[in-house]
């Protein structure tokens, strides 16, 4: 190792290594809160029995049929998170 690449090790090695601590300036921007949606409204529901939607499709090379009209009881399922919006940051989704 030639004397250049010691010198920087070092003095690599020496400044990661301060006593200080790095304290932030600024606090995080808030957010503020969204109103609640209304529940009433057939826009703010991914999904109703009488609404067209993506749960009313059925798998391609199945032999499922769509039942729904038939069914006597409908299912409620929720669905914990459904992200559309393109990543921003760091996160690679």
């Amino acid at each position: 190792m030639n004397r250049f690449n010691y010198w920087f090790i070092l003095a690599l090695v020496l400044s990661s290594c301060s006593s200080g601590i790095h304290q932030l300036s600024v606090d995080f921007a808030k957010s503020p809160t969204p109103p609640s949606p209304d529940y009433t409204l057939t826009k703010h529901w991914a999904a109703l029995p009488q609404k067209a939607d993506a749960a009313d499709s059925i798998p391609r090379k199945t032999t499922l049929q769509n039942q729904q009209a038939n069914a006597s009881v409908d299912v409620f399922f929720i669905y914990p998170t459904i992200f559309t919006e393109k990543p921003k940051n760091q996160f690679i989704w």
